[in-house]
């Protein structure tokens, strides 16, 4: 036993953490800053300002920006280890003082999202992607959203104050495909939920996004549009967080279509079922007819076409009956470039897939639910994702204001979109952002009477309902066969490529390949060809399950684990050698046999935060390394170290009542 070279460390450890802890108790000031703050300039700043004009690098000014310059992004900032806060200085008499929460590696572009707040900044967000030296990312606050876009030119950025009230959202209230059947007050074709295991259990939903040349000329060149999606993806988890929803968004794959976009969303004709969207949906059609390959082989669950110019903002089919796993043939979005972070609407076309609808006050629908709705506060002049401005901008000839109503120009942007789903039991400072189920579907679109904003709104517990069915439109799952020992030879795997969970017309291809960084492994009891995986080599995973009585063992070289690990009944890991190294960028959790042993274990693998919580016992027989701002939390357990603890931050590992060894 090593209580002696673990124990100094442990109680240091321990009263940092009660230090934080007391910190803690000190309540956030309510003030919302609007110029510089009271925190100290920690360095030069995010931005430095460059000496060129809009015309000479031959831009110009998308309708949507108040105000802009031109700048270069010290980029180091993001991945030093030791800066955990900086100065961002959007414009001359502007700063603040950026914390970390999070910095996640994404493995599908070899980037980095890094994630905060602003100090003294209520509910700001402040989130970047760092991806060849090229930045992307939104800084938003009630009263302002500023976006880091690209120029495509050299290192420079461009930095501008947006104006959501600019951004168009697409006029038809809901677009349901032309098979879609009429929404009713049953349940859709549910999954069985004792068919569940680790994989596709809701908690991830996977997503394919394909961009169209113009889209990736547009942001400024191929970094620039990756950088731009993961932005995307990553807010789109934000929201979740922030409104109670618990399934989170990966992303499995993206490409550039080698189909020009075409003319509209919805079609010459103004037929949303005659554009992109159906075109994208279709097979067999010639456009972007590659799609549903990939979509199969990288089991993405949802598809996002995001393409450079529309006069709408985004468009998406909606889930109309809840868990409706037939719905998987139509979950296709398309997402305009220039509204998918600034205006939310990638979370937004995703939330019609996911059976969310907008606001009262432009859509009456009551399918999958009455809840299913946006909510908007006319009052305090702001929104959620799935909400449209039109209730606050009322000085229109179709929704003129109400007698007492002070509203400004039509057009302007009235009413902030939040990085919230509807919930009644999420507040937006004091007030709800949403009203509970069953409390009134007497609303009607384009009427203030009764008041939009006091019928049914609860996005969250639709995304919740829905989250199963959704993550199963295609399995993540890759199933280990043992036809030999060796992890490495794809005949020792397969997995089923298709719509294998359709209640009618399902269909599957089974192939073999080795697990990649999305898949979910698979170790069952009695496989096939009677062996269990041994590694040796660097190998790679999802979420990782040993049934019970299954094996494994690693010899040598690593396993590198994104999502989840669980080890039922008598299943166990016997590792002679190696590192498994934890590396996700979503929260982990690990569930081990007692029995089971580890050589080495990182958490973090690198400059990545990754958040690991331990709800077993963990036995590990040489070094454990928390890298980087990584976690973990060791629950009730026991930890055994036989070797050396190494972590950069001391607040790095939390014990809560386990025991160290």
């Amino acid at each position: 036993m090593y209580r002696s070279k673990i124990w100094p460390k442990f109680l240091l450890i321990s009263l940092l953490l009660l230090a934080i802890f007391t910190a803690a108790q000190t309540p956030p000031t309510a003030e919302i800053a609007t110029a510089q703050n009271d925190q100290p300039i920690l360095d030069e700043g995010l931005f430095e300002p460059v000496a060129i004009t809009a015309d000479q690098l031959g831009i110009t000014a998308a309708p949507e920006v108040l105000r802009s310059r031109f700048v270069t992004v010290n980029s180091d900032i993001f991945t030093s280890a030791a800066q955990e806060h900086f100065t961002v200085n959007p414009f001359a008499g502007l700063a603040w003082t950026a914390v970390k929460e999070s910095l996640t590696a994404n493995p599908i572009t070899n980037s980095y999202t890094w994630n905060g707040q602003l100090a003294g900044v209520p509910q700001s967000q402040a989130t970047f992607v760092i991806h060849d030296e090229i930045v992307i990312g939104k800084i938003a606050m009630p009263g302002a959203i500023y976006e880091v876009r690209y120029t495509g030119q050299s290192s420079i950025h461009e930095v501008v104050q947006i104006n959501q009230g600019v951004f168009k959202d697409h006029e038809v209230e809901t677009v349901l495909p032309p098979d879609e059947p009429v929404a009713n007050n049953l349940l859709g074709s549910m999954i069985d939920p004792s068919a569940i295991n680790a994989a596709d259990d809701g908690s991830v939903l996977d997503l394919l996004v394909v961009y169209s040349p113009q889209a990736r000329a547009g942001a400024g060149g191929t970094a620039a549009i990756e950088a731009l999606i993961e932005l995307a993806v990553a807010e789109s988890n934000i929201a979740y967080a922030n409104s109670g929803a618990d399934q989170r968004v990966t992303l499995v794959h993206m490409y550039e279509s080698t189909d020009d976009e075409q003319a509209s969303m919805c079609g010459s004709t103004g037929d949303c079922n005659d554009g992109d969207l159906a075109l994208l949906r279709a097979s067999g059609d010639g456009y972007i007819d590659e799609i549903h390959t990939l979509r199969n082989e990288y089991h993405a669950d949802f598809v996002v076409l995001i393409k450079n110019s529309d006069t709408f903002c985004g468009l998406g089919y909606l889930q109309n009956i809840p868990s409706e796993a037939n719905f998987e043939n139509s979950a296709y979005s398309v997402v305009r470039r220039a509204c998918a972070t600034g205006n939310y609407s990638f979370g937004h076309e995703l939330g019609h897939n996911m059976g969310l609808r907008h606001d009262w006050f432009v859509d009456q629908g009551t399918s999958p639910f009455s809840y299913a709705h946006g909510f908007v506060n006319r009052t305090e002049s702001w929104r959620t994702i799935m909400a449209y401005n039109d209730a606050c901008d009322c000085l229109d000839e179709a929704s003129p204001c109400p007698a007492g109503d002070a509203r400004t120009t039509p057009g302007q942007p009235v009413c902030s979109r939040l990085i919230y789903f509807s919930n009644d039991e999420v507040d937006y400072f004091s007030d709800a952002m949403g009203i509970p189920g069953g409390t009134s579907s007497a609303c009607t679109s384009g009427n203030y009477t009764p008041d939009p904003s006091s019928c049914d709104a609860d996005n969250e517990a639709v995304l919740n309902t829905n989250a199963l069915s959704n993550s199963r439109f295609r399995s993540s799952q890759i199933t280990w066969l043992g036809n030999s020992t060796d992890w490495n030879d794809p005949n020792n795997w397969e997995m089923l490529e298709g719509a294998v969970n359709r209640t009618s017309g399902a269909s599957s291809t089974a192939v073999n390949r080795v697990p990649r960084t999305i898949d979910d492994v698979y170790i069952p009891t009695n496989p096939s060809g009677g062996n269990f995986p041994v590694i040796n080599g660097a190998r790679s995973a999802r979420n990782v399950l040993i049934a019970n009585g299954a094996s494994l063992t690693i010899n040598s070289g690593s396993l590198t684990v994104y999502g989840n690990w669980e080890e039922q009944g008598s299943g166990t890991t016997a590792a002679n050698g190696g590192t498994l190294i934890l590396a996700g960028m979503l929260p982990q959790t690990i569930k081990l046999n007692n029995a089971s042993t580890f050589n080495n274990v990182e958490i973090g693998g690198g400059s990545g935060t990754s958040t690991v919580q331990l709800t077993s016992n963990l036995h590990i027989n040489g070094n454990l390394t928390i890298s980087g701002s990584s976690s973990l939390s060791a629950g009730s357990g026991t930890l055994y170290v036989a070797g050396d603890w190494t972590q950069q931050d001391a607040n790095s590992f939390y014990p809560q009542t386990s025991t160290v060894i």
